[in-house]
């Protein structure tokens, strides 16, 4: 491209940039700057248009490049560590079983005399106990897979890196059989 279609073709990009993209509003607009004839701006406007397109086409790519790599960024930031994770749940499954050993919690009523809360220490009840121990069962479950203690056991059915024998049982071939 010359120098004279190159600056038709930019100024055309420019004005469909701003957003003038009516090809009557962006001829006005290049008759009153350039003063040439309208064969002559619907050659460029075709050039201007692809020219347009492509680098409209290439910065939705990098917005959206830009969009998913944030994203990713956003969940990265939220995941903690495996290690920590599996702590934190072991921390949890420890509390429980110190309330359960101990039999107590902590509860409160309102003494409506006084207009204020009092904290009590109090015995666990059965069911109190029951959700307690199904919560710490599930928790321990929890921690066992993210462990892999319930992956499969891993074992090697070769005899010195080779392939076992295979048996083979022939059935309904042999002698006839008199009754």
């Amino acid at each position: 491209m010359n120098g004279k279609a190159h600056k038709y073709v930019t100024f055309i990009v420019d004005e469909l940039k701003k957003g003038n993209v009516k090809y009557k509003d962006v001829f006005k607009v290049f008759l009153s700057e350039f003063k040439s004839s309208e064969p002559t701006f619907a050659k460029y406007w075709k050039m201007a248009n692809a020219e347009f397109s492509k680098v409209s086409s290439e910065a939705e790519e990098k917005k959206h490049e830009a969009f998913i790599k944030d994203e990713v960024n956003q969940v990265a930031k939220g995941l903690r560590p495996k290690h920590i994770r599996m702590d934190e749940l072991q921390q949890s499954v420890d509390r429980i079983k110190t309330v359960i050993e101990n039999g107590t919690t902590k509860d409160s009523y309102i003494d409506y005399k006084k207009g204020m809360a009092i904290e009590i220490e109090r015995p666990l009840t059965e069911i109190e106990k029951g959700a307690l121990e199904k919560v710490s069962k599930e928790l321990t479950a929890e921690l066992n897979k993210m462990d892999g203690s319930y992956a499969p056991a891993k074992l090697d059915h070769t005899t010195n890196g080779k392939d076992l024998p295979q048996t083979t049982i022939q059935i309904g071939y042999g002698p006839k059989r008199k009754d």
